[in-house]
């Protein structure tokens, strides 16, 4: 059975690493993202199960992002 994987988007260094500890930890294959990187170009690349997503990005609306993925 393959790992889940989880698509990070957040822009806080800390962040990103104490998510991608932990969800690795759990046993999930997580691809983070850069702060200013186009998400849904990466959705579509990624394919990922899950987004985690913060609501507000360096340059980016979270919201915003979401509702384009809609």
């Amino acid at each position: 059975m393959s790992k889940a994987k989880i698509l990070l988007a957040e822009d806080d260094v800390t962040m990103v690493s104490l998510l991608k500890t932990l969800l690795k930890m759990e046993g999930f294959d997580v691809v983070a993202l850069h702060a200013d990187a186009d998400v849904p170009a990466a959705v579509r690349l990624e394919k990922p199960d899950v987004l985690f997503m913060d609501v507000h990005l360096y340059r980016q609306s979270g919201l915003e992002i979401l509702e384009e993925l809609r």
